[in-house]
């Protein structure tokens, strides 16, 4: 009668750094110069023993190939990025960091020098139940981001010097999530008080030397997204933890009103009432929302799920100029309601 063992073998990994430096060098004449030089990059042992002969000068002979080491080197670190327009890897919010080193960049192309580039030209607050005193900064985009980021689109490429003029708007990109519990009265369940996950995704773009702020909110309540009094209530008191605005002149309390009002035409299309924006359709602003600033701004609400909606907001910045100056301003022929959206692309959904 055999005896069949209940224990499961668990597999070891081998200790790459202990092979003989010949296995390794035969191990790497099996690979393509992109895992050759991941390989050899695994510690300095290996390379070492691997040399980087195979892999020397990649980037100018294969560049689909360097592009897949830099993949191979950044997949296992979530605060790398890799960015293929500046065929580099970035780490996350390095524009967003270091006012010295801002400053040198801005000297560089003669920008530096002045206060006014340094000012904040978005704040992005952090969600807070409190309506009151001062909520911090989870992202603050300076006009000396938007100044650099236009500089580096618009660089001369061959020429030695400009490889590293100002810094990629990869680089002012920016994901988080929070969950806030709501204050709403009689509105607890089984589970306790109803909460709000927030995600906010920001991704800036340079299209035709325009600088685009593109930022998306998403809230996902922890009760369903149905018609009543309960369901607006909840919605509402999400809005309120937060500081939605198309731009610098428009209020919290007027975006709220759009979202509210265009969740109602696309879930509850008989509910939304006389807004003319309602019965012209999405694409439109809800006349709840309407001020005459002149900003170059778009603004999308989409239902997500029974649960969650998303808001989208983007924005053109140009740089420098006084307080209330921030935003280009409308250009029927380069930019419209429903274009800005278009021309800035689509971006990676935001996973929940």
């Amino acid at each position: 009668m055999s005896h069949s063992s209940t224990q499961t073998s668990s597999h070891q990994p081998s200790n790459l750094p202990s092979l003989p430096a010949e296995l390794l060098q035969e191990i790497s004449t099996y690979l393509p110069p992109s895992s050759t030089a991941a390989f050899a990059l695994t510690t300095r042992f290996i390379h070492y023993a691997i040399g980087s002969t195979s892999w020397h000068g990649l980037k100018s002979r294969n560049l689909s190939d360097y592009l897949l080491l830099l993949e191979l080197v950044a997949r296992d670190n979530p605060d790398l990025r890799i960015c293929r327009s500046c065929v580099s890897i970035h780490g996350l919010n390095r524009g967003l960091a270091g006012a010295e080193a801002i400053a040198g960049k801005l000297e560089v192309i003669g920008k530096g020098g002045s206060a006014e580039v340094m000012r904040p030209v978005v704040k992005v607050l952090e969600p807070s139940v409190e309506h009151g005193g001062d909520r911090d900064a989870v992202y603050a985009l300076r006009h000396a981001h938007v100044v650099l980021a236009l500089s580096r689109a618009a660089r001369k490429l061959g020429e030695r010097s400009a490889h590293n003029v100002g810094i990629c708007a990869e680089t002012l990109a920016l994901s988080a999530k929070t969950t806030v519990t709501l204050p709403v009265q009689g509105s607890s369940g089984p589970h306790g008080p109803p909460t709000a996950t927030i995600f906010c995704h920001i991704k800036p773009r340079i299209v035709r030397n325009k600088f685009i702020f593109h930022i998306t909110y998403r809230i996902v309540l922890s009760t369903q997204v149905t018609h009543g009094t309960p369901m607006w209530a909840t919605l509402r008191a999400a809005l309120r933890c937060m500081d939605i605005r198309c731009c610098e002149h428009c209020s919290s309390r007027m975006t709220e009103a759009e979202i509210i009002c265009k969740l109602s035409q696309l879930k509850f299309f008989r509910h939304a009432g006389k807004c003319e924006g309602a019965r012209r359709g999405p694409e439109y602003r809800c006349d709840e929302h309407v001020h005459e600033c002149g900003c170059e701004v778009d603004f999308e609400v989409r239902s997500v799920g029974s649960n969650g909606v998303d808001v989208r907001v983007w924005s053109v910045l140009v740089p420098g100029g006084e307080e209330g100056e921030n935003r280009e301003h409308v250009d029927p022929e380069v930019f419209g309601r429903g274009k800005l959206r278009r021309e800035n692309g689509k971006i990676s959904s935001i996973s929940t």
